[in-house]
Formats: C-alpha cells, structure tokens, sequence
C-alpha cells in the first residue's frame, strides 16, 4: 500500500491555513458565523496555527442543523475555525489520495462535478439497458470511524497528521452518538 509523506507543517502553517480560509469562504462571507470569523480572520488564523503547532488545538463540538432537501436529516456543522482547519487537511492529503480514485468518482472533485457525473449517467443510460438505482441510508454516519482510521494511519507517515484527524472524526462523532 502506497504511503503519503504529508506533512504537518503544511497543513499548521499559517499560509496554508489562510489559503484554506479565502479557499472556504469564497460564496460564504455573508453567513453570519462566516462573517464574524472574518471580521478577524488573519488573528484567528494566526491562532489556529499556534494552537496546531503546539498541539492544543481540539476540534470544538459541531452544530446539529435538521434540513430537508428533499428528504429530512440531519448534519453536523462544524464551525468556522475548525472547517479552516479540515480545509488545510484536504489541501495537503486530496493530491495523493486522488490520484488512486476511478475516472466515476465526482463528488467535490475540481472538473468531476455533478454535470460530469450526469454526462456519465446518461452515456451509461445509452450503453446499457439496466441501471441499479441505489440510496443508502444513513450513509456518511454509518461509516466505522475505527476501519477508517486504520486505513488513514496505514497510508499516512506523519503521525502528527493522524492524531489531527482523530481528533476531528472524535468530535463528529456527535451524529453518531445522536443519530
């Protein structure tokens, strides 16, 4: 298995970190917990680093947000800070990790959006006569955090890189708890 030489210094410095914070509140600045982060943002960022570098930074617990779009659930939301942060941590792993992803993959993926994936469903839909609709319930909630952060340690070196994301998934497991 391919191992990742990320480092945690890419992701705690306050570059990174600020390059994480413009990349996840472009289209946001005018949510209220967007906008007060902003009003101090190269402060709190500053602060994000210190805290990473020092290794006092702890994920504070997410927001429970009922919606309905089209059926009713429920997600966490984290706040801003800590969002800031998960930015970092994809910025620095998302390279190494989608290289090794299948041409279907789509989500959230720069140029493999929802428009490519339904140019790839309705060329599917001309070659093929069957088509397997599926829906799992419950999908991101269900997933073992334990199995996930075996593979995670597995491939990434810096072990300062997997305590980080322990301790994010530690503080999402409120869905979990709660759901």
């Amino acid at each position: 298995m391919k191992t990742f030489a990320a480092r945690f210094e890419a992701i705690a410095s306050p570059t990174s970190l600020l390059r994480a914070w413009r990349a996840y509140a472009s289209g946001k600045r005018r949510r209220p917990a967007v906008a007060r982060f902003a009003v101090d943002a190269e402060r709190r960022v500053l602060d994000l680093a210190d805290a990473l570098a020092a290794g006092r930074y702890r994920p504070r617990m997410p927001r429970l947000l009922p919606i309905r779009d089209p059926k009713t659930r429920l997600i966490a939301v984290a706040p801003v800070g800590d969002r800031v942060v998960q930015r970092a941590v994809y910025d620095a792993l998302a390279p190494d990790f989608q290289r090794g992803f299948t041409g279907d993959t789509f989500a959230c993926l720069p140029g493999r959006g929802s428009h490519r994936a339904l140019l790839c469903f309705l060329d599917g839909m001309r070659r093929y006569r069957y088509v397997l609709h599926l829906d799992i319930a419950r999908y991101f909630p269900s997933v073992d955090h334990a199995t996930l952060r075996g593979l995670l340690a597995a491939r990434l070196r810096d072990r300062r890189i997997v305590d980080l994301i322990d301790r994010q998934l530690d503080a999402a497991a409120v869905e979990r708890r709660r759901g």
